[in-house]
């Protein structure tokens, strides 16, 4: 009954490590995701907290492009 119990936990503790590492793959894909789609010249500001309160706060600025200054093409 003993052995059964401790067999009963480790399934346990298993297939919620298991659950946490697919859920840790999913959020790093859409991060990913979210990254690639970065246009050039824009900022991006991600603020993370775990240790399960998860959040994940992404932002993204648009750094305004440079313009000619009066057609000298600077």
């Amino acid at each position: 009954m003993v052995i059964f119990g401790n067999v009963c936990a480790l399934a346990g503790l298993w297939l919620r490590l298991r659950w946490r590492a697919t859920l840790d793959q999913e959020r790093r894909a859409y991060v990913v995701g979210v990254v690639r789609q970065i246009a050039p010249g824009t900022r991006l500001d991600m603020d993370d907290q775990y240790a399960n309160g998860h959040r994940v706060r992404v932002t993204l600025i648009r750094q305004p492009e440079p313009r000619d200054h009066a057609g000298t093409g600077r």
